[in-house]
């Protein structure tokens, strides 16, 4: 199931649109998940964990 509340084409015009203004980012996507990610979600968490350990310079164990 795609994920109706924010389809796809609008991740990927927000992405774009943050290149081409030069804001450095990270964007994530999921193939067939809706938008509670419920597939995924241990993943999901996982990764937003390291990217806050990253820009927070903290030690993610």
């Amino acid at each position: 199931m795609a994920d109706l509340t924010a389809p796809y084409t609008h991740g990927v015009a927000f992405a774009k649109s943050l290149t081409e203004s030069g804001v450095i980012f990270r964007y994530q996507s999921y193939a067939d998940e809706d938008h509670a990610l419920t597939g995924v979600l241990e993943h999901a968490y996982r990764s937003m964990e390291g990217f806050l350990a990253e820009c927070l310079a903290l030690d993610p164990s």
